[in-house]
């Protein structure tokens, strides 16, 4: 799934998390049974998937602590698997990336980050989703110029 979402959104990059040092990854992922993952909104442990290269870079804010706050206020909340199809027909079915009942991982980043006042401004994106390339971009202003070579390598 990680190839297909990667070529879908034009991007190196499938996944989102927030890292909390000493305690783990808050993101959300669907469920893998290769690494006893249930799925959803939780801390997952800093041991990356065997499937995964793991790219980590700070993101510059005063907001982090209200961000991890909202990310913290979705644990246990399912994966969106309506996400995966908005990816492959971006102008079909219509769902909304800011509801909070169900979550895609980089949907998940962003949201926390919009809902803390990271941005000044509400962002204009598509309601359909919000890729992990897209959180590139989004956060990009709020990246070092070595955290985005790191990126970009």
């Amino acid at each position: 799934m990680s190839g297909l979402i990667r070529r879908a959104c034009h991007s190196r990059f499938s996944h989102v998390d927030i890292v909390l040092p000493g305690e783990g990854l808050l993101g959300v992922s669907g469920e893998d049974k290769s690494v006893n993952d249930p799925g959803g909104v939780r801390i997952r442990p800093f041991e990356p998937w065997p499937y995964n290269i793991v790219r980590e870079v700070e993101i510059k804010t005063d907001k982090t602590n209200a961000i991890i706050a909202a990310a913290r206020s979705q644990i246990g909340k399912p994966f969106d698997d309506k996400a995966l199809y908005a990816f492959f027909n971006p102008y079909g079915e219509p769902r909304d990336w800011r509801e909070l009942d169900k979550w895609f991982c980089s949907e998940l980043v962003i949201w926390a980050c919009e809902s803390s006042g990271l941005f000044p401004y509400t962002l204009c994106v598509p309601m359909n989703m919000i890729n992990p390339n897209d959180t590139m971009l989004l956060l990009n202003p709020f990246m070092s110029r070595d955290d985005v070579n790191t990126l970009l390598n």
